[in-house]
């Protein structure tokens, strides 16, 4: 049966064709050479069979930050991964693995996409030295967002709470006015000391 799998998944990927839609409008049909269908059921479980291998290869180094005794160097979901290490010639070897494993696979790193920053504590002043990946400098930044959520170099949460804050705000004012649509007009007119006698 895995034989079965792989051969129809082969097949599959080797003969897919895409085209782009822009409004009204479809392009020429043309080949898709690597990587997985965008939004497919399955490309997920794909990628991280193909992603398994470099998170395997930075988890056996043991460099990286310890916490109980644990290494823990990479956090990874589907292409997002983030690099964990206690200082910059740790983090470079943990790149020059990354940049190792793209050769090696086909893979390619946008270092545009991709951003340095470093945690900081007591403030006290650090000079952070050039990392590179592919050649090209990491630009640092003081905060990122990682699935969702904004990371703080001084390990504050103001920005996701407020982040959050103005979520909840938002489907607030949604239910409101949702439901004042539906409401009493009478019970709408009555002073509030009436209305919120329990």
């Amino acid at each position: 049966m895995p034989l079965e799998l792989t051969s129809l998944l082969k097949y599959w990927y080797s003969h897919q064709k895409n085209r782009v839609r822009w409004r009204e409008a479809l392009s020429e049909e043309y080949q898709l050479e690597c990587g997985v269908r965008q939004g497919g059921l399955t490309s997920p479980s794909l990628f991280n069979l193909y992603m398994n291998g470099l998170i395997d290869e930075l988890s056996k180094t043991n460099v990286g930050c310890h916490i109980n005794g644990v290494c823990v160097n990479n956090i990874s979901y589907a292409d997002d991964m983030v690099l964990l290490s206690p200082s910059a010639g740790a983090l470079k070897q943990l790149l020059t693995i990354c940049e190792s494993y793209a050769v090696a696979h086909g893979l390619r790193y946008n270092a545009k996409k991709s951003e340095l920053m470093l945690f900081k504590a007591h403030n006290k002043s650090y000079t952070i030295p050039t990392i590179t990946l592919g050649g090209s400098p990491l630009s640092v930044v003081t905060h990122f967002k990682y699935l969702g959520h904004w990371v703080e170099e001084e390990l504050k949460d103001d920005m996701d709470i407020e982040r959050e804050r103005r979520s909840l705000s938002v489907r607030c004012n949604m239910l409101a006015r949702r439901f004042a649509r539906h409401a009493d007009p009478e019970a709408a007119l009555l002073p509030l000391d009436q209305t919120s006698s329990y």
